[in-house]
């Protein structure tokens, strides 16, 4: 229950921070599970993390607190893989992996190779211990970036809360978990200042295209569109040269007429606005060569829009 109480909470960040899932180029719940294992067997190896024998852990439902049902060793191992993941990135290393006498020889194999690409790329590497897959393979520059940020954040809460010998973990905790806002924050780092805009991607699939190709289901035309994605979240960070000033939302939004819509936020001060129509039409002939070859039968348009138009694009269900 210790365990995986603590992945819950590290989900449930996850999640409520806009860093969840590989559709948008950030991490799926088997990534940060094993990121979180890797930790964990770091810390007690070395001695950092002691878990109390007598810790409670009471059965019931899911608040949305992320309190109920969690041993409370669970919250101790959340707080040391805050501090732990932040400086790990911090410090520029892109690869996490269990311990090699833990891993397959294919796992072993597989680690030289992904820590390469990652470190070119300057993305991450997350190493499945058996069949050796990159769980991290999504990763762009921008969004490792974000994922520093946030565990900065995390980190900060996590420290201050250590000097106050008065304060709850769980409370802490609860505090690490408040959901993130794009709209309205106004953190550093955050994209959300009022110097902010929007790169969305539309991708959507007409009725009478659905008459036309009724075998196209709509979890394929999701799974193109975040290709897509992060296809232009590289192409957006090459053009800007700015890769800490974007954020790709990991919120996929699907409107009441099936239309999916994916969004990056990117500081106004980081795009050339000059180039942007340029660019613009340049990246929409090219979702148009990519839909003709791999996706019949829907319509995919990428665009522009100011604050005033993310703020309406976030208001979508």
């Amino acid at each position: 229950p210790t365990f995986y109480g603590a992945v819950r909470i590290i989900k449930m960040w996850a999640n409520r921070r806009m860093i969840y899932g590989t559709q948008c180029g950030y991490i799926g719940g088997y990534g940060w599970t094993l990121w979180l294992a890797s930790i964990v067997i770091d810390e007690i190896s070395n001695g950092n993390l002691v878990l109390s024998t007598a810790s409670s852990c009471v059965d019931g439902d899911d608040n949305d607190d992320g309190n109920s049902s969690i041993n409370t060793n669970a919250h101790t191992i959340a707080s040391h893989f805050f501090c732990v993941a932040g400086k790990t990135l911090a410090l520029r290393s892109n690869v996490v992996s269990l311990p090699r006498r833990l891993m397959s020889e294919a796992a072993n194999k597989s680690l030289q190779k992904c820590s390469e690409l990652a470190a070119h790329r300057n993305s991450m590497a997350i190493i499945a211990p058996i069949g050796g897959g990159n769980c991290g393979c999504s990763t762009t520059t921008s969004t490792k970036h974000v994922i520093t940020v946030e565990l900065e954040r995390a980190s900060k809460l996590i420290t201050a809360f250590l000097k106050n010998n008065d304060a709850s973990l769980v409370d802490c905790i609860s505090d690490v978990l408040s959901p993130y806002n794009l709209a309205t924050s106004s953190r550093h780092n955050e994209i959300a200042d009022g110097d902010h805009a929007c790169i969305i991607l539309r991708i959507s699939q007409d009725a009478a295209t659905q008459v036309k190709h009724p075998l196209l289901r709509p979890s394929q035309v999701q799974y193109w569109g975040s290709l897509q994605l992060l296809q232009n979240v590289v192409a957006l960070e090459r053009w800007t040269g700015a890769p800490t000033e974007i954020r790709p939302v990991s919120k996929m939004h699907r409107t009441v007429n099936g239309e999916f819509v994916f969004a990056i936020a990117i500081r106004r001060s980081a795009i050339r606005m000059a180039s942007l129509d340029e660019w613009l039409e340049e990246r929409n002939e090219l979702l148009q060569a990519n839909q003709k070859a791999g996706l019949v039968g829907a319509k995919a348009t990428i665009e522009f829009i100011s604050n005033d138009g993310m703020q309406t694009l976030l208001s979508i269900p």
